[in-house]
């Protein structure tokens, strides 16, 4: 594996986490092709439909390419890294991508990527820089990403929104607050306005995708209780102990 093939994985596979709420199941399936060319060690290919897939999707390309630019800035600032084998590099940018690119939920494997990683090299404190850096770039795009669910959760708690609310909540275009809005509802976080207090009780418990209303400019939603645990746990949890 090259190092230009190399940044280009590591940067793409940073955008996914960030992005994940607005990624559509068919670009999801996507990057679990990129994944799978990784995985079966063609790293030329991996990186082939990277760069096809960012030039078809705009939400895709202006993220990819500032990290691509900050991966590069950081392998030409330790040029050593550089110098690694072919091998040793492929081995290494497998291991933390792959699990990623093929997961069906980003965050939540970046989360696991990295908890494993550090826990493994805990006593290793000579990881390659562009090691640590990729570690702190994911850490970075999980935290856009929960911000944004916290966002528009929040806001929930006190108002109705609609997806034009939530598009303009957050600054994005329509079409993103509508993915986002699907994710939110495929987790169980939101529940359609006109459902009822035991409908949102209940879709907190139902595992299987729920259909989502028709969607026009009335279509509000609401907060469910799971939506509510998500964004307060600590408070919830130390209420039940004092029941207890």
């Amino acid at each position: 594996m090259n190092v230009s093939d190399a940044t280009i994985i590591q940067a793409f596979t940073v955008t996914l986490p960030r992005l994940e709420m607005v990624l559509s199941p068919e670009m999801k399936q996507a990057a679990h092709q990129v994944g799978d060319a990784l995985a079966h060690h063609h790293p030329e290919e991996a990186a082939e439909q990277i760069q096809d897939l960012v030039q078809h999707h705009r939400c895709l390309a202006s993220p990819f390419q500032v990290l691509y630019r900050d991966f590069q800035s950081r392998v030409q600032l330790n040029s050593e890294e550089s110098e690694v084998s072919s091998e040793s590099l492929e081995m290494m940018i497998e291991g933390m991508t792959v699990p990623i690119l093929r997961s069906d939920d980003f965050v939540l494997s970046a989360r696991q990527m990295i908890r494993q990683t550090l826990n493994q090299h805990q006593q290793d404190k000579l990881l390659p820089d562009i090691v640590h850096f990729f570690i702190t770039c994911l850490q970075r795009a999980i935290a856009t990403s929960d911000e944004q669910v916290t966002t528009i959760l929040r806001a929930l708690e006190q108002q109705l929104l609609s997806v034009e609310d939530i598009a303009h909540l957050l600054k994005i275009p329509v079409d993103q607050a509508r993915q986002m809005v699907a994710n939110l509802w495929e987790r169980g976080y939101i529940d359609s306005a006109k459902s009822s207090v035991v409908g949102r009780a209940v879709a907190a418990f139902i595992r299987s995708p729920r259909p989502m209303p028709p969607e026009n400019p009335t279509t509000h939603f609401v907060l469910t209780s799971r939506g509510h645990f998500h964004l307060h746990p600590l408070l919830i949890a130390k209420r039940e102990d004092r029941l207890e």
